[in-house]
């Protein structure tokens, strides 16, 4: 009983030590270049791996080149602090020239 009990209790007491505040899912779809330029949580650092994992899957690119990935974020940073209001999906794919 108190084994079974413990298992139940670690959870909730590692759900206590997250903040509330903290976030843990990000909408990609109605995240603009402003969230990218301005917020400094951890979890938006993460933001440009998952697109490039994204637009890489749908190319059925399976290699990550360590250089050209850090090209292509630090062109997106730069893109996305002279256009603060657009979609970051959308440029993204405007740095990457995919046009739908």
């Amino acid at each position: 009983m108190k084994a079974w009990l413990s298992v139940l209790c670690v959870p909730l007491t590692l759900s206590a030590a997250i903040p509330a505040n903290a976030r843990t899912s990000i909408d990609v779809a109605i995240l603009t270049c402003r969230g990218l330029v301005s917020e400094q949580s951890p979890a938006m650092k993460n933001v440009p791996i998952w697109l490039s994992g994204y637009l890489n899957a749908l190319r059925h690119n399976t290699v990550i080149d360590v250089s050209t990935f850090q090209k292509i974020t630090d062109s997106v940073q730069l893109y996305c602090v002279h256009n603060l209001d657009a979609p970051l999906i959308e440029a993204v794919k405007r740095i990457l020239g995919i046009y739908d």
